[in-house]
């Protein structure tokens, strides 16, 4: 029992970063990318039972003033299904946060269609 508690299952999923380094961010921000980013895709991965890709799209407005707008678009790939979700905010970890959060509803809302055939759409 032991040692099937120690193996290592490979994810089902590959991420892939786009625009990352035309953006400017601190320190904190892209050590929240790598919590955030990880954790938020396991928990899509336990809805979605294909494997998957995930493309996160970063983009920053008004980076000439005082406040800057990231704007991120997430495209989720799997075998039978595919979306694209946006979302935007003048902090950078909410709006990770707001598009994780969009696709999360997003797939719950799929599996409830499917797993409710008395269901009329």
């Amino acid at each position: 029992l032991l040692k099937i508690s120690q193996l290592e299952i490979a994810p089902s999923y590959n991420i892939k970063y786009v625009g990352l380094k035309d953006i400017t961010l601190t320190e904190n921000q892209l050590d929240m990318l790598d919590k955030i980013v990880p954790t938020e895709t396991e928990k899509i991965a336990r809805l979605l039972p294909d494997a998957f890709a995930l493309t996160l799209i970063f983009k920053e407005h008004n980076k000439n003033g005082k406040q800057r707008k990231f704007s991120i678009n997430m495209k989720v790939a799997a075998a039978k299904q595919h979306f694209t979700l946006t979302e935007d905010d003048w902090d950078f970890d909410v709006a990770l946060h707001k598009v994780f959060s969009k696709a999360r509803n997003a797939l719950e809302h799929k599996v409830n269609k499917v797993s409710n055939p008395r269901r009329k759409d």
